[in-house]
């Protein structure tokens, strides 16, 4: 008979935060190494402890225009603690990533978040 093990200690205060960042800019798109140079230089000093990168595609349209527009995206999620200190720091990456890449805005979504490591 299998036993069945109930995990019941959640670490507690954790959000789920998500970045949709696009990678068309004007006039050319973010390569994968000024990607990786932005992780390295912005992301990974702000969360040490790690974070995930996905490959994805967003469409949106643009103010005013009824064309969809498909870009080349990636969402970077990052589990973390829901204090001021962090939320600083993700304000910060969103900050630095629309300066360095031209961008008009970067999506955040929040969500608490039940981990268990």
């Amino acid at each position: 008979m299998a036993a069945i093990v109930l995990l019941s200690s959640c670490a507690p205060g954790f959000y789920r935060t998500e970045l949709y960042l696009g990678l068309s800019k004007p006039g050319s798109t973010v390569s994968e190494a000024e990607f990786d140079r932005f992780l390295d230089d912005v992301v990974t000093p702000a969360f040490p402890d790690g974070y995930t990168v996905v490959p994805a595609e967003g469409r949106y349209r643009a103010p005013g225009d009824l064309s969809t527009i498909t870009e080349p995206s990636r969402v970077l999620i990052i589990l973390r603690q829901g204090d001021a200190r962090s939320d600083a720091r993700i304000e910060a990456i969103r900050q630095s990533y629309k300066s360095r890449f031209e961008q008009t805005s970067v999506l955040r979504v929040d969500q608490p978040a039940k981990t268990r490591f």
